[in-house]
């Protein structure tokens, strides 16, 4: 397996944790940076559709 085939699902997956990390860790009286948080789980849906669909069903298919 290379190893930029490695990093990019890391980067992904450490992006998603410090989103939800920032998202559910700010105060309820700031509700704009809720909204803003949860807007920012978009990037890393959008970063990853190029990667190729194998990578993440690789455990189903055996």
């Amino acid at each position: 397996m290379e190893k930029s085939s490695i990093v990019r699902p890391v980067i992904l997956s450490s992006f998603v944790i410090v989103i939800s990390l920032l998202h559910y860790l700010t105060p309820l009286h700031l509700p704009y940076l809720h909204d803003i948080f949860q807007r920012l789980y978009y990037l890393p849906m959008l970063s990853a559709s190029p990667m190729p669909p194998i990578f993440f069903f690789n455990g189903v298919a055996t």
